[in-house]
């Protein structure tokens, strides 16, 4: 067949066609990138992150991504935070917690050394002693990991990823008191306060998907 004699013998109505045809794909294709970028915008603005603490030393802050609660730390080199939840999210340590032994109350702890690497426990109420403490690290069997490390003589800087399941029974929030350890006077502050009544709550949202992939 000729091409040039076929092209001849088309229409001016099955060019108009043609032409509406391929203005309407590239309306669809143009939406569907409208859609994307507005949805990438929301991503941003929701994911930012959100101050939990702050003073003229260390600052805290938090933001999700997925199934995973991110906390980012900024603090002098002899202030080594930690971070304990209240996993069933009632002020009380119960004998039922995560991986506890029989005879004592638990939550779950997270923090970081020297090195970066990082170090989860469980926190234990002895009733016979009346006290608290907690395990070593590694107590706490966990898949939480620590991403942004830098450390230099004055200051250091990381990220905890904690999977959202570890923190709380309710899969839906966090109740959370940060622990304040100066290395320099051997000494311990709380924020806000030493146990678990009146705690930081931190709401976030379930989500089906996996994107522990994003943060590498």
């Amino acid at each position: 067949m000729n091409p040039e004699r076929s092209t001849r013998n088309q229409s001016p109505s099955s060019w108009s066609h043609a032409g509406t045809l391929r203005g309407e794909r590239v309306r669809i294709v143009g939406g569907i990138l409208l859609i994307c970028i507005i949805a990438a915008f929301s991503w941003a603005f929701l994911a930012r992150w959100k101050t939990i603490y702050s003073s003229d030393e260390v600052t805290v802050k938090y933001r999700e991504v997925g199934r995973y609660l991110l906390l980012n730390v900024k603090a002098p080199s002899n202030i080594f935070p930690e971070f304990r939840f209240d996993y069933w999210q009632d002020g009380l340590r119960h004998k039922n917690d995560m991986l506890k032994p029989s005879n004592s109350k638990v939550e779950p702890i997270y923090g970081v050394v020297e090195n970066g690497a990082i170090c989860t426990q469980y926190g234990v109420f002895d009733f016979s002693a009346t006290r608290n403490a907690s395990t070593v690290c590694g107590g706490l069997v966990s898949s939480a990991t620590v991403i942004g490390f830098t450390r230099n003589a004055t200051h250091w800087e990381y990220t905890i990823v904690l999977p959202k399941q570890e923190l709380s029974s309710a899969g839906e929030s966090a109740s959370m008191v940060i622990d304040f350890w100066n290395e320099s006077t051997q000494s311990q502050s709380s924020y806000p306060n030493t146990r678990f009544t009146g705690p930081v709550n931190i709401q976030y949202r379930k989500h089906a998907f996996d994107f522990r992939g994003l943060l590498r």
